[in-house]
């Protein structure tokens, strides 16, 4: 089944009290770090390398939030195989596309779903440590982490955000309250594995 198809009608519906975000999440120094982005942006061909890297993939496509009283994130794991869409860019590197090719999973001409060894399974909940929102550059450029604009790091959740069955006043509350105590940031890269390196030194 597609994941996010499965979030957008089954999860909200299970438990109205989450926001559920267009995004990925990579479990790093036991926290979560969120990538809310766009269709296409990078995110699940990041995270899956990030999870070649040894961190726990805990979600390809949709990440649900829950809240605690004073509005402090977690993220619910989906416990579904990520995915890649093929064909893989030819900026890839030979050695992330045999890995890719050798992996075990379901595939079609569109898209090879990954069985990983280590994924959080469904209904794993963890703390979200870092939103991080990918700038993908088709020219090189060295990988770097810079903190963004309030109204960036909104407007990148806002966007993300397909949760229907919530006030949208009650939304805005828990993401400017989430916001208002962690940095969120932006990586720019071009490079996979710059990227990863990035990621783990930070």
């Amino acid at each position: 089944a597609d994941g996010f198809l499965f979030a957008v009608y089954t999860v909200p519906a299970e438990n109205p009290s989450l926001i559920c975000l267009h995004a990925a999440g990579v479990v790093m120094a036991g926290r979560l770090v969120v990538f809310p982005n766009v269709r296409r942006a990078g995110k699940s061909t990041l995270s899956i390398a990030l999870a070649r890297a040894g961190h726990e993939l805990f979600s390809d496509d949709v990440v649900p939030l829950s809240f605690t009283a004073d509005y402090r994130a977690c993220g619910l794991a989906m416990g579904i195989a990520p995915r890649l869409r093929l064909p893989l860019p030819a900026t890839i590197d030979r050695d992330f596309r045999d890995w890719v090719e050798a992996s075990e999973g379901p595939r079609n001409q569109q898209y090879h779903y990954l069985s990983l060894a280590r994924q959080p399974a469904h209904g794993t909940m963890l703390p979200v440590g870092a939103f991080v929102i990918l700038d993908r550059q088709d020219d090189p450029v060295p990988a770097r982490l810079d903190p963004v604009t309030p109204d960036m790091a909104m407007d990148a959740l806002l966007h993300q955000n397909f949760t229907r069955d919530r006030h949208s006043a009650d939304i805005l509350q828990a993401m400017a309250a989430t916001l208002s105590d962690r940095t969120v940031f932006q990586l720019s890269y071009s490079d996979l594995a710059d990227a990863v390196a990035c990621l783990e030194a930070a």
